[in-house]
């Protein structure tokens, strides 16, 4: 049946009684790509959901996803930052009881329905996110949350709030995957990851790297950086819109040919040349990793080759300061002490 479909924009399975999302079935609907390019809403209201299996993470173009008044108590600690394109979201008439910190990477979020659940809890980092609209009513959630009079309020209380013991496992959870994701990196590059993230940082990194004739490295970083923002998840994303970019990137920056042609090794050099250019692999290979060993090389070069002269001039200096220091001011600091302590 999935195979005969036109590949459809809305789906809606409202009043189903479906019970189960089999991951079967969601890994078979979502292995076609043009139903994963065009499909932006889904409707699974009033039905007898309770789980969402991992596979369903999949489905990351989504715009519009109702899962209200159904029996769900989980959802996957991954969902947030799988479904970054989502821009309403309906989990209202469920079992929740609690909601991952990964939501705050839902920054397109503009309507959030949380009402009628279990949450006792809601994330600091959930303060974070640019809501429009916010339900959060029949909860047991503190009257300081509940009770405030505006959205704006309410976001405010949400960020302030004291953390609550029961919820350091997730706190440690998050600490991990934040080690992962820097693992093999040192304290120093760490610091320079943040500093490039800044824009009026890094804009003023790049007219030193002009001076020296290399700031093609800096170009080609920040757009494979983008690129896995953009296209950030668990799940390796098959979208003709992410191709399309790769290529862009690959064409401008990795062949030898190139005018912006980068430094790199060439055994990478060779690996993105063979999944670029191979038929037989092409485009299967090609995802937001895809250049993940040319990143973290390219990154590492200019740590210890361009970045080490620049923090020692004047204005590099100054900024750097206040990058280490912003960067120990971030929330994810704050966890690391929490998620040591006893």
């Amino acid at each position: 049946m999935i195979k005969s479909m036109k590949a459809p924009k809305i789906l809606i399975l409202s009043k189903n009684k479906i019970g189960v999302l089999s991951p079967d079935v969601v890994l078979d609907f979502t292995k076609y790509l043009a139903v994963q390019e065009n499909l932006r809403e889904i409707s699974l209201s009033r039905n007898c959901i309770k789980e969402i299996p991992e596979e369903f993470l999949f489905l990351n173009n989504l715009s519009i996803l109702r899962l209200d008044h159904n029996q769900i108590e989980i959802i996957p600690p991954r969902f947030g930052d799988s479904f970054y394109n989502l821009s309403e979201l309906w989990l209202n008439h469920n079992q929740i009881t609690e909601v991952p910190w990964t939501f705050s990477c839902m920054r397109q979020l503009r309507i959030l329905h949380l009402n009628h659940n279990k949450i006792s809890y809601l994330p600091n980092t959930f303060g974070e996110l640019d809501l429009d609209e916010l339900s959060i009513h029949h909860n047991p959630l503190p009257d300081e949350i509940c009770s405030m009079p505006t959205l704006e309020d309410t976001i405010d209380a949400i960020l302030c709030q004291n953390i609550p013991k029961q919820y350091r496992k997730q706190i440690k959870k998050l600490v991990q995957d934040w080690e992962s994701k820097n693992r093999g990196k040192t304290e120093g590059e760490v610091q320079f990851v943040f500093f490039l993230q800044q824009t009026e940082w890094r804009l003023a990194f790049r007219g030193f790297l002009e001076k020296e004739f290399s700031e093609e490295n800096l170009d080609f970083w920040w757009r494979v950086e983008q690129l896995k923002l953009r296209y950030n998840s668990v799940c390796p994303i098959r979208s003709q819109e992410l191709i399309k970019e790769a290529l862009e990137i690959y064409r401008t920056f990795i062949p030898e040919s190139s005018h912006h042609a980068i430094n790199i090794p060439s055994d990478i050099r060779d690996t993105l040349k063979s999944i670029f250019e191979d038929s037989f692999r092409f485009p299967n290979g090609i995802n937001q990793w895809t250049f993940d060993d040319a990143y973290e090389n390219i990154l590492k070069l200019m740590f210890s080759d361009t970045f080490s002269r620049y923090k020692f001039t004047p204005e590099g200096a100054v900024d750097f300061d206040k990058a280490v220091l912003l960067l120990n001011e971030l929330p994810i600091n704050r966890f690391k002490k929490l998620s040591s302590s006893k």
